[in-house]
């Protein structure tokens, strides 16, 4: 009974640590590397429509482009929150936010290019030169953010397939053990019952 229970215990242990590693790998990895990818989707969404209010020649054309960065700018607000929550490195969500603001100050500022009328050049320039390599460099956190996140995941992955192989193995010599006890205990009960009737013939 003994050894039954341990096995028992072995294989509850083993899928609570199964549970508990999916459990973080979904919670913490698969969402931070889902959020981050959101991201960069938007800021790259964000330099696509600053460049088509740029090129269009239709004025309330470039007021509907100009808009969808307000919603960008909100975003990116919304989805900084949900990243803080599930990416535990407080130095590089600080990062992050730091460098996304860069973004969100320097639309801003191209925004208000449109509005005080600057020359296509001077507009196309400050995206060129000031919005876009700051987009990069959120570009590069995030991909960092990435790599991190993948190593973390194959790393949990690694500990948690290591220690289900160990338990299951355990829990299977102890179910083997086990059998192998009542196999003997049932031969010597037998024995025991046997003895005194062939004694009795005798």
């Amino acid at each position: 009974f003994l050894l039954t229970g341990i096995a028992i215990l072995a294989l509850g242990i083993t899928l609570v640590v199964c549970e508990a590693g999916l459990f973080q790998m979904y919670q913490k990895y698969y969402k931070a590397d889902n959020i981050q990818g959101e991201i960069r989707i938007d800021i790259q969404a964000l330099s696509k429509t600053f460049l088509w209010a740029m090129e269009t020649q239709d004025d309330s054309e470039r007021q509907e482009q100009l808009d969808k960065v307000t919603d960008k700018f909100t975003s990116f607000d919304t989805e900084l929150t949900e990243f803080a929550a599930v990416y535990k490195d407080p130095e590089m969500i600080a990062k992050v936010r730091t460098d996304l603001n860069t973004v969100k100050d320097n639309g801003a500022v191209l925004e208000k290019m449109f509005g005080d009328g600057k020359t296509q050049e001077e507009v196309y320039g400050y995206f060129n030169k000031t919005l876009y390599p700051s987009i990069d460099v959120v570009a590069s956190d995030l991909k960092e953010v990435s790599a991190t996140t993948a190593s973390n995941a194959s790393s949990m992955y690694r500990m948690v397939m290591v220690t289900v192989i160990l338990l299951s193995v355990i829990a299977v010599l102890l179910i083997i053990l086990a059998l192998l006890f009542i196999i003997n205990a049932k031969k010597k009960l037998s024995v025991s019952i046997l003895k005194p009737i062939v004694a009795i013939a005798a």
